[in-house]
């Protein structure tokens, strides 16, 4: 084992682990972590010099163990207090990313350890997105689209991403891979905006 200080190790016990291949719980488990990386997984007794003696050591008592959850469809920028959608989008894009950060933190509290957001106000998600990476937030891992793209007019037109066209598309699609989106999201159709339909599509195969 490579000699390193003790501060970079911790243990993380608990009652029982569950790794998420569908095996049956760890039971006792001990998690290594080295240098923020899980280093080995171990059920009592685990075995000798696997870490340093005086390593740091996070008792979690008849807690569970788990891998970080993925939530693969939000809307950060939601309050998801039942607040109609027409009320929250007059909010200006600071307080929207205000919203964005506490619900983040919301969601990595609750172990939610990445966040795929599938439509936001304008570029606020993006803006969360580069706070974190500067270390000014300490959020899931974020995937962002921005704004979705909708006709004038259409689903989720709030966010500021509609386009008309085969051209109008393109541009779009420009400006938001240019701002360093990590996907592209498209309003097919209407949906819960007030004034579409869920029927309808809203663009042409071209």
């Amino acid at each position: 084992m490579t000699a390193s200080a003790p501060s970079d190790w911790l243990l993380v016990r608990a009652a029982r682990l569950l790794d998420g291949t569908g095996a049956p719980p760890v039971p006792r488990a001990t998690v290594v972590v080295r240098a923020g990386v899980i280093h080995s997984v171990h059920a009592d007794p685990a075995p000798r010099g696997a870490w340093p003696r005086d390593a740091r050591v996070l008792d979690l008592g008849d807690a569970t163990l788990l891998p970080g959850l993925i939530d693969a469809h939000v809307h950060l920028t939601c309050p998801g207090d039942g607040t109609p959608f027409e009320t929250t989008v007059r909010e200006p894009d600071g307080t929207q990313l205000a919203l964005a950060y506490r619900n983040a933190e919301a969601a990595l509290r609750a172990g939610i350890t990445t966040l795929r957001d599938c439509g936001s106000m304008h570029d606020t998600t993006l803006d969360l997105r580069r706070a974190q990476r500067l270390g000014y937030a300490r959020l899931p891992r974020l995937h962002v689209c921005g704004c979705p793209i909708t006709i004038t007019g259409g689903h989720c037109r709030y966010f500021g991403g509609e386009a008309d066209g085969p051209e109008g598309m393109r541009g779009m699609v420009r400006r938001l891979v240019r701002a360093g989106v990590d996907f592209i999201k498209i309003m097919g159709s209407g949906g819960g905006t007030v004034g579409t339909l869920l029927s309808r599509p809203s663009y042409t195969v071209e």
